[in-house]
Formats: structure tokens, C-alpha cells, sequence
């Protein structure tokens, strides 16, 4: 795998006659960063503008890899909101990134990292959903193995809904 770069942002966004933001953003590479402020500051606009996404504004800047190379294709995502899709199962939604792009999941792999929580969950039921939730959710993003891994989110929320989904449609076990 190559390394993963990091990311420059700099410029004004506005929405309407609003300045919403200037920034000079530098994100180090294969680091966690975090954006704190309060609500509506732009934290989420940041992230749409880096994943190339509608923000309902104007952005007046430049936005680039350290790397030089684009960055479409090599960013992975998890909004603030659940984004597990409630009418598939575990496994499906652990592979659904291989299959929006087309490839063919490694099915053996998902299994295993499956199996894996499943023995931690068995073992640990009193902590899994409170103590390790983000470890969780950073195995299933590490499952995709991208060159660039954003994993930016204000809140920690990405299983409420497979736990809410899962284990009503299966009589409240989750079946993995």
C-alpha cells in the first residue's frame, strides 16, 4: 500500500453574502485530526469540500494532496449520522465498500474480522457497545485498507443503527 498523504485546504467559503470560513487547513499525513467548534462553524462543509461533495456555497480556494496526485478515489467517509444500511446484513454492510466500487469483496477476510468481534462481543458484552465502539468502527474502516482513511465524524454513532437493525430482525441477536 502507498502512503497515505496528507491534505491542503486553503481559501474562503461562502453561502450567499455569508463568509461561512477563510482557512489555511494543513491535515498531516496518516495522522488522526480532528475538527472542533461549535455548530455551524463549518467542520462538516470542510469535509464535503475535501470529499468533493455539495455544500451549498461557493468555495473560493484550492484543495490538494501532499502527494500531487488526486484525491478521488482515496478518501473514505463517515458522517456524523448512521450510514449502515439497515436492509443488509453485517457482512454485507462490512463489504459494501468493495461493491459501490466494484470490485469484488475478499468475503474470507470480512468472515474473519466478523468472527473476531464476535468472539470479543461474546466474551465482552458489558463493554463492547460503550468502551470499544470506536475500535469497532475503525476495524471496519481499516477493512478497506484506502491509501487515505478519513474516519472524521463530531459523534461516534456509525453502530447504533446496525445494533438497532440487526438484532430486530433477528430477534434480538445479532447475527453476524
Amino acid at each position: 500500500m502507498t502512503k497515505a498523504p496528507g491534505i491542503m485546504l486553503k481559501g474562503q467559503h461562502r453561502i450567499g453574502d455569508r463568509v461561512l470560513f477563510d482557512t489555511d487547513l494543513q491535515i498531516p499525513a496518516a495522522q488522526w485530526t480532528c475538527l472542533l467548534g461549535r455548530s455551524g462553524v463549518g467542520k462538516s462543509t470542510i469535509l464535503r469540500l475535501i470529499l468533493d461533495l455539495e455544500t451549498g456555497g461557493t468555495f473560493n480556494g484550492s484543495i490538494a494532496a501532499t502527494d500531487g496526485m488526486p484525491l478521488a478515489g482515496r478518501i473514505s467517509y463517515m458522517a456524523q449520522s448512521d450510514l449502515l444500511l439497515p436492509w443488509l446484513s453485517v457482512l454485507d454492510n462490512v463489504c459494501i465498500g468493495a461493491r459501490l466500487r466494484g470490485t469484488a469483496p475478499n468475503i474470507g477476510r470480512a468472515r474473519d474480522l466478523l468472527h473476531r468481534v464476535h468472539e470479543f462481543v461474546v466474551e465482552n458484552p458489558a463493554v463492547v457497545w460503550t468502551r470499544y465502539r470506536p475500535e469497532f468502527e475503525t476495524a471496519v474502516l481499516d477493512f478497506e485498507r484506502l491509501d487515505l482513511l478519513g474516519a472524521l465524524s463530531e459523534q461516534s454513532s456509525c453502530l447504533s443503527g446496525l445494533s438497532s437493525a440487526e438484532t430486530s430482525r433477528s430477534g434480538g441477536v445479532a447475527r453476524f
